[in-house]
């Protein structure tokens, strides 16, 4: 097995040189520092009110990672399953993305319609309303500048009725025909 030791680097950039102390770890561009994961099965119901501004956290949709360094991407991507109550609120809602209580990723000049990161798929008809599961995948690359811990939640929104997001479950979910899933939250560290 090979070791490289060095003590200085010479960099492009206009400071030219950076200094390697004792017990640095020195990351390459692009280089994964770390992964983090919430892969979870537990279900749970969560109301929400019909508001294009409110943006409700789901529980299960939650992750916390301590970046190494300031300068660090965390590429945050969020796996959902589960089914809403009606089928208006397939039609005009999006997910969204918080960091801590901040709202990131999206635009905020459209505050008079859903507005977000990503949306989901749609499987609704009127025979199969609370037995059939609908999905959602989205993804985000942050700048957070910080190396205390973050916490990431996956957040949903709907401007036109209130409702309930079953996350996990159908919304019946009695009899063993009615489809149970997983959900997650993975952070990618991603140095620069």
């Amino acid at each position: 097995m090979s070791k490289l030791v060095v003590s200085t680097l010479e960099s492009p950039a206009a400071s030219g040189i950076i200094t390697v102390a004792p017990g640095d770890i020195v990351y390459s561009p692009g280089s994964v520092i770390q992964v983090i994961q919430n892969h979870t099965y537990s279900v749970s119901a969560t109301s929400f009110p019909a508001s294009y501004t409110t943006f409700t956290n789901i529980p299960e949709l939650t992750a916390s990672i301590t970046p190494k360094s300031a300068s660090s991407k965390i590429l945050i991507e969020v796996r959902w399953f589960g089914e809403f109550t009606a089928v208006g609120v397939t039609w005009d809602s999006m997910w969204n993305l918080k960091r801590g209580t901040t709202l990131i990723g999206r635009d905020t000049w459209f505050t008079d319609r859903a507005s977000g990161i990503g949306g989901s798929s749609t499987s609704y008809t009127s025979s199969d309303a609370s037995s059939t599961p609908e999905m959602a995948y989205f993804n985000y690359l942050d700048s957070p500048n910080t190396t205390s811990t973050i916490t990431y939640n996956g957040c949903f929104n709907c401007g036109n009725q209130a409702g309930t997001v079953y996350t996990n479950r159908t919304v019946t979910a009695g009899a063993s025909s009615y489809e149970h899933g997983t959900s997650s939250v993975t952070l990618w560290e991603i140095a620069q």
